[in-house]
């Protein structure tokens, strides 16, 4: 249900192509990612990470998955064209009630975001996303801005957000903490920056980039390893 669930990789809308990649630490992953167009206009993703391991935590981003398309479809229903236009507001907000009506003592981090592909514009929410998600531009790597609490902990917390043009040529990387873990480096900062280096030198292709981080070759990873690419104009 877990793989069925997962979008096809690369999936194109106009001028963006997003692509990802899960290498699960147990069969299931408490990672997960989703994206979908709506309109041929809006581009709609998100990347979670869901606490701890194996069945449980899968669960979660199964009932994710079912509840991110509903709200696709009655969106698509509603022909709400005003509500898609300030995406993802309040979505977060959707998910923590959802995830703690459940009641399973689970929490996860969370990536949010929503392109209009004829104004090309960004507009994203964080959840305690680590490490923030890269914006490659003119060759050069830098991290997002924005901040947010973790999904599932608090009622009453809200998710700021953000808003950013985007340029004719650019790549947005999203990738699970789990990835820093297979990276050398006795620091945090030294494994944000190995990862800034390798998107500017893999450029904008995911291939290129899962093949300089040394995705293709992990085989037993101590956490499940995400990756996600949001591309323009290559």
């Amino acid at each position: 249900v877990q793989l069925n669930l997962l979008p096809q990789t690369p999936f194109r809308c106009g001028e963006y192509e997003v692509a990802h990649r899960i290498v699960p630490s147990l069969y299931l992953s408490g990672d997960f990612v989703g994206y979908n167009s709506l309109f041929d206009r809006y581009l709609l993703f998100y990347f979670a990470d869901v606490s701890g391991h194996g069945a449980s935590s899968a669960f979660v981003t199964v009932m994710l998955g079912f509840i991110l398309r509903q709200i696709m479809r009655r969106h698509i229903a509603d022909d709400d064209l005003h509500v898609l236009s300030r995406a993802p507001e309040g979505l977060v907000e959707h998910i923590n009630r959802q995830i703690l009506a459940m009641g399973l003592d689970k929490h996860l981090t969370i990536f949010v975001g929503s392109i209009d592909t004829h104004a090309n514009v960004l507009r994203y929410a964080v959840g305690a996303q680590v490490p923030m998600p890269i914006l490659l531009v003119n060759g050069k790597a830098s991290f997002l801005a924005g901040k947010g609490k973790p999904v599932g902990l608090f009622e009453d917390a809200h998710w700021q957000i953000e808003q950013l043009e985007l340029p004719k040529t650019f790549s947005l990387v999203v990738v699970s903490d789990g990835l820093l873990d297979c990276l050398s480096g006795t620091s945090w900062a030294e494994k944000e920056s190995q990862l800034l280096t390798a998107i500017e030198k893999a450029g904008h292709s995911h291939s290129a980039l899962c093949s300089e981080l040394g995705i293709d070759n992990i085989k037993a990873a101590p956490d499940d390893v995400s990756i996600v690419t949001v591309t323009r104009g290559e």
